[in-house]
């Protein structure tokens, strides 16, 4: 295909129809990259873009040879927004390649996502979580904790959350996943109480923004439990890691490596249930149609709150889990001991005195007595014992 003159539409007024800034970047670069392959780098870019728009070359050819070139040298996942840019670009300047072009160039450069990433680490999450207001802890405490998407987890209502459940439970409904399926996910404390603290002020946050100049536009998000777009909770992440300190980039597309989406691999990795819970509450298709309805809610509240202790990164639950197992088998062990010392002194005659030494010495070792248990001692048998032991 060959040119024609066009009304022309420079790259800038193209670039100004996107409002995300990631984006104008991501094809700005894309653009410059294939006019410095067709032209002298020297030249001035927007003069070269509406200088080709407007000229007899073969398109069809130039695009062909530009990605016939960079096959290998880019990320397929950076060369598949290159192409989207180039794509878009032309056929807003009347100029459209066969779609069968585009679909073999698709073809020979596959998109397989190979950017750089990694869950952070529990020491690296505190950090983050330091600079995010109370509504960015929300968010991402409930993706964190809950294995949720940034989308599932924006889409939240009010009417959504079962604040009787314990651990918290958040209905997902169809129309909030990516895959169409209703779910149930669960959050941690820690989670369940930032969530607290943003319900009591939402209201306030709210009505402040609607003084400011782009309230209309904001007002359709007023109805979820954090009223804000999805670019806005990318910022205030994106802030909290520059100021953690924690903001590398991915050296091929420019990203952050600690991206809000490897929070769900930190639930994936930490979560202490099984992988087939974890799959299920995540959301996954092949685990959601066949394992989901094994499990009822109850079975994967249980599970999901045994394995808690991995997603919680200010409490230290699975010690202190461990800690109230060691007590109530502590208890069970006392009363078990209580039983039997009583079965044992039933038929002494010297009960009484015995009986007595005995809850002595259960309370020098558990510093504590149990008075409805003395069975008719006196106090002044229980004196004079304890008097024995401490002149010992």
């Amino acid at each position: 295909m060959t040119g024609k003159n066009v009304k022309l539409n420079s790259w800038k007024r193209f670039l100004k129809t996107y409002n995300n800034k990631s984006t104008r970047k991501l094809y700005k670069n894309s653009l410059k990259k294939f006019f410095q392959f067709h032209y002298d780098e020297t030249i001035d870019l927007e003069e070269v873009a509406d200088q080709y728009l407007n000229s007899d070359r073969d398109f069809e050819l130039d695009v062909i040879d530009f990605f016939n070139n960079i096959n290998g040298e880019y990320s397929p996942k950076y060369i598949a927004v290159m192409r989207s840019a180039i794509r878009i670009f032309l056929e807003d300047n009347e100029i459209e390649l066969p779609k069968r072009t585009w679909r073999r160039l698709a073809k020979s450069n596959p998109v397989y996502t190979i950017q750089e990433d990694r869950p952070p680490t529990r020491d690296e999450l505190k950090k983050i979580f330091r600079f995010l207001p109370l509504h960015g802890k929300g968010i991402f405490l409930i993706m964190l904790s809950g294995g949720t998407r940034i989308g599932e987890t924006l889409k939240i209502k009010p009417s959504d959350i079962d604040w009787n459940s314990e651990p918290l439970r958040i209905k997902l409904r169809g129309e909030y996943t990516k895959n169409k399926y209703p779910r149930d996910v669960f959050v941690s404390r820690e989670a369940r109480e930032v969530l607290e603290q943003w319900m009591e002020s939402r209201d306030d946050y709210i009505k402040q923004r609607e003084s400011k100049h782009y309230a209309k536009s904001s007002r359709r998000f007023n109805k979820q439990v954090f009223p804000m777009h999805r670019d806005t909770a990318l910022v205030i992440w994106r802030n909290a890691l520059r100021k953690a300190g924690l903001d590398d980039k991915d050296e091929n597309t420019g990203v952050s490596i600690l991206r809000p989406h490897t929070l769900r691999k930190y639930f994936r990795t930490h979560h202490g249930a099984d992988v087939e819970v974890k799959e299920i509450l995540m959301g996954h298709n092949g685990y959601l149609t066949k394992s989901y309805v094994r499990y009822t809610t109850d079975e994967l509240r249980e599970a999901y709150q045994k394995g808690m202790y991995g997603v919680e990164i200010f409490y230290d639950s699975k010690e202190i889990n461990t800690l109230k197992d060691r007590i109530g088998e502590l208890e069970t062990q006392q009363t078990s001991m209580m039983a039997m010392v009583k079965t044992l002194f039933e038929n002494n005659p010297n009960a009484n005195v015995e009986m007595a030494r005995f809850f002595v010495w259960y309370d020098e070792v558990f510093q504590r007595r149990l008075p409805d248990e003395r069975r008719g001692i006196t106090n002044d048998q229980l004196d004079a014992v304890y008097a024995e032991v401490l002149n010992r």
